[in-house]
């Protein structure tokens, strides 16, 4: 982040600011369930948050206070993520656990969203949104091949244009390619899952086959592009003899060169 701050959502229904010094900037208070799910506008101006009460709320971070919020029955929210540029202060989408993703658009508030896409076996429990904002990639729960699978939607038509099936547990982080990788691959995404402690997954976008694989007996928490679309490494985590976690999520740099 630009600004060198940090955010954090909490089981205590909070969402805070972080600085590097000790103790949080700024907590914002709205929530009353888990906030499960977290972004931040491009311009850093905005905070979307979703939590297990329902709602989804977009926050503005100058002034900590809510500029709205929606919440729908039995929409448990697990995964959200803003549209990219300016339309990400007022345009979100989010997956829930009654195995639907919605779009959300805060410019004309209503309690019915601007779009809905549905279709899982098990639910979403990651998402991400291409760099033109037409296309999301979604990773699902599952269990012993069921379910598990990332997808790729168009969000023009509302419907599933690739699938990428082969993990055996809950698949829980998911990435599209940059355009600084796109380019050059073909297009690329990336999936990360419980299988196998942890495995990591390269796909091509269009053809939804599979380009690498990344399994490894200990668990792995960093995945890093160093200079091309096959050079993904998979690093351990050994600090301080601590174990490391799952992965549970993934991200890129702007530059398109590192995801971690």
């Amino acid at each position: 982040m630009e600004t060198g701050l940090a955010y954090s959502a909490s089981r205590d229904t909070t969402l805070a600011q972080w600085g590097q010094g000790e103790g949080p900037l700024a907590t914002y208070r709205g929530h009353t369930l888990t906030v499960s799910a977290l972004d931040l506008s491009a311009d850093e101006t905005h905070l979307w948050s979703g939590s297990r009460d329902t709602s989804v709320r977009l926050w503005d971070v100058s002034t900590g206070q809510q500029r709205g919020m929606v919440a729908t029955p039995r929409n448990l929210v697990t995964c959200l993520k803003c549209m990219p540029g300016e339309e990400g202060t007022n345009v979100v989408v989010q997956g829930g656990e009654d195995l639907k993703l919605r779009l959300w658009d805060f410019r004309t508030p209503s309690s019915v969203p601007a779009q809905t896409l549905d279709g899982f076996v098990y639910f979403p429990l990651c998402l991400d949104v291409s760099e033109d904002g037409n296309y999301l990639l979604t990773g699902s729960k599952g269990f012993n091949s069921v379910g598990c699978e990332g997808r790729l939607w168009d969000r023009r038509t509302g419907q599933v244009v690739q699938e990428y099936n082969g993990h055996a547990q809950d698949v829980t982080a998911c990435l599209l390619a940059p355009a600084a990788l796109a380019a050059s691959s073909g297009g690329a995404v990336i999936t990360a899952s419980k299988d196998q402690t942890i495995k990591a997954r390269v796909w091509g976008r269009e053809s939804g086959q599979l380009l690498s694989d990344f399994a490894e007996p200990h668990r792995l928490c960093a995945a890093t592009f160093t200079g091309g679309l096959y050079d993904l490494q998979l690093s351990e985590g050994e600090a301080g003899g601590e174990t490391a976690a799952p992965v549970l999520s993934v991200a890129s740099s702007v530059a398109g060169q590192r995801i971690e």
